[in-house]
């Protein structure tokens, strides 16, 4: 989907999840991040695989990021491969404390966060 500010969009994709997935989906976690803790260590082939899907996704998230730049919402200042790892990791990290917790609020609170941290991309208004 596009957005015309990524930010946001980035941002609305992951509220539009959360409120697209049952409590169940919380309660047992990502599957595919469950896979991932389990079985990347035990199977090269299956690690394999996995990764190339977070590496899709993350490779997704950076475009965006760096759409963002071109369009002057973006600082130029941020390492967009850094940031959406950042961003991967602060999404299945929620949902893994989630399960954890199992408290859906927990990634209520994890989220807000991220929208604080993605805002502080941003450009500065007062530069």
């Amino acid at each position: 989907k596009n957005f015309k500010d990524p930010l946001e969009g980035i941002y609305t994709i992951c509220l539009q999840l959360e409120k697209s997935w049952d409590e169940e989906f919380f309660r047992l976690g990502c599957p595919l991040n469950n896979l991932a803790q389990e079985m990347s260590p035990i199977d090269e082939g299956f690690r394999t695989r996995i990764d190339n899907f977070f590496q899709r996704w993350k490779t997704s998230i950076a475009d965006a990021l760096k759409k963002g730049q071109q369009q002057g919402i973006v600082d130029l200042a941020v390492n967009v491969d850094d940031s959406a790892l950042f961003i991967l990791a602060a999404i299945e990290g929620s949902l893994g404390l989630t399960k954890s917790h199992q408290c859906h609020t927990v990634y209520s609170s994890c989220s807000r966060e991220l929208k604080r941290y993605m805002d502080s991309l941003r450009v500065s208004k007062h530069a």
